[in-house]
């Protein structure tokens, strides 16, 4: 207990003697200069100083800030531009710690070369001793576990704190850090990484996603699975022209799948992640950030998102309402389910290639704050999963209905998933 009090109160001192420093001093000193993130007219001053000092601060608080992006309902957009540009710790892990490690696991000294690096950890491409075909190897970075475990305190006391201010009360800022909280330490698990990927593997499609398989031989510092030949050039993001509308089909359904009947759902799928084969296969990797949606939300998500399809706002309100943390007494609940309507009828049935995710959340969002409505965090998740993969959608498929391939997956999940009357019936 001292020891953990102990680190808790090294981080506090740690951000009160340098967070007034950088807030302070790099607005002044940016003057259109671009550091870790670029500086355009949309992104306050402040906020590009505090996604600088983030990657200063460490692993844990650039999780926390590009997760924090994604909270348009919450954090001001300007604010959620300049976090989200957010680069990772490109650097590698030190060559000692890594010999050491690849000896410990029955691998030679020395990797063929490094395949990507993180804040977290960095993927090596290995010789496998007992096969022919290399293998990727994901070691954490050394101290990291200690590192997030001591943010993660810091950040929790501080939510705590903030929410006793009088215009922080109403804000679901403990669900919010919570969910963050939760989600991060995922990502320094890798027993739990190995698991998420043996899932997705058993539940998604083989034919349109692959996802590499768990090896034995790991550890909760090491993971050792397929190396998958699509990402042996950094550089080839794109799909191949001939299979880029099957790609978008195949990453749009995999997603609605993962959100409404796999329980799975891979919140990084960003084209770092993500590559298209040959044959249109999308490959699928780094399933570190991934999150376990229970019954009750699923079925939220799927009451809302079959209303979007079919133009039902007052549907739609009412699974907003429903995920709701808090909500004021005084709630026009008529008003509400007028303004929710007007949205959706805005937006139900539009192509890819006209539907943007981002727009569509940035206006419900902006009418979530209005009337001081907040979601759970945990609801918020599936809207991320989809904004991460618009970019790719809409360049490959612009004329995809992403609603229509949504709507027989989550009519199936409907059916198996419990009603929330009956789910409360057996809670009591």
């Amino acid at each position: 207990m001292t020891r953990v009090r102990g680190q808790v109160w090294y981080g506090l001192i740690r951000c009160c003697v340098v967070v007034p420093l950088w807030l302070l001093l790099v607005p002044a000193a940016m003057g259109g200069r671009r550091l870790l993130v670029r500086r355009h007219r949309d992104v306050p001053a402040w906020a590009a100083a505090v996604a600088v000092l983030a990657v200063w601060l460490g692993p844990a608080y650039v999780k926390v800030a590009q997760l924090a992006s994604t909270r348009a309902d919450v954090v001001p957009v300007g604010w959620c531009r300049a976090l989200g540009r957010l680069r990772e710790d490109g650097r590698p892990i030190r060559a000692g710690y890594v010999r050491r490690q690849l000896a410990e696991h029955g691998f030679g000294p020395d990797p063929l070369r490094m395949l990507g690096a993180g804040s977290v950890a960095c993927v090596y491409l290995v010789a496998d001793p007992g096969g022919t075909a290399p293998v990727a190897v994901k070691l954490l970075r050394p101290g990291v576990r200690t590192a997030i475990a001591r943010d993660l305190a810091v950040l929790r006391f501080g939510a705590r704190v903030m929410v006793r201010l009088p215009r922080a009360r109403h804000l679901p800022i403990l669900d919010m850090i919570g969910h963050i909280s939760d989600a991060i330490a995922g990502q320094v698990d890798l027993v739990r990484e190995r698991e998420n990927l043996r899932v997705l593997r058993e539940r998604l499609d083989p034919a349109r996603i692959t996802v590499p398989a768990p090896r034995p031989g790991g550890s909760v510092d090491v993971l050792v699975m397929d190396y998958l030949a699509e990402f042996s050039d950094p550089q080839r993001r794109e799909a191949p022209r001939q299979h880029q509308r099957l790609a978008a089909e195949s990453l749009t359904e995999c997603v609605f799948r993962m959100l409404f009947t796999v329980g799975v759902v891979h919140c990084d799928m960003h084209p770092g992640n993500l590559r298209v084969a040959r044959d249109g296969r999308v490959c699928v990797v780094d399933a570190g950030f991934v999150v376990t949606p229970d019954d009750v939300l699923r079925r939220q998500f799927c009451e809302f998102f079959l209303g979007l399809s079919l133009g039902n706002g007052v549907r739609c309100a009412r699974s907003i309402v429903d995920a709701a943390v808090t909500m004021p007494a005084s709630l026009d609940r008529d008003l509400f389910d007028a303004e929710v309507t007007d949205i959706v009828r805005r937006y139900t049935g539009l192509p890819a290639g006209e539907f943007s995710i981002a727009s569509f959340v940035d206006e419900l969002f902006a009418l979530q704050r209005r009337h001081r409505i907040f979601v759970s965090a945990a609801f918020v998740v599936p809207i991320l999963t989809l904004l991460v993969i618009e970019g790719s959608v809409r360049a490959w498929h612009p004329d995809l209905d992403f609603q229509a391939v949504a709507q027989p997956i989550v009519l199936a999940a409907l059916v198996r998933l419990p009603h929330p009357g009956r789910m409360r019936a057996q809670a009591a």
